[in-house]
């Protein structure tokens, strides 16, 4: 099972490093992943993914209210 986001599905990927003379070896470039909790699930998440849920829109408490709310 690769580490890899539950969330989106964002896996590692391969790339070159390159030296000072310009050659090209192989490296991978693994995502920056969490264990975040949801509910009673604890799954492995990626920072990006981490920041879309904290935003309000992805939660109740933090509903944005519209201008025809506020009058």
């Amino acid at each position: 099972m690769p580490r890899m986001c539950k969330l989106c599905g964002k896996i590692a990927k391969t790339a070159n490093s390159r030296s000072k003379s310009n050659l090209a070896t192989k490296r991978t470039q693994k995502p920056n992943l969490h264990k975040i909790k949801l509910g009673n699930l604890s799954v492995l998440s990626c920072t990006r993914c981490m920041r879309t849920r904290n935003k309000p829109a992805h939660s109740a408490a933090g509903k944005k209210k519209t201008t025809k709310e506020v009058k």
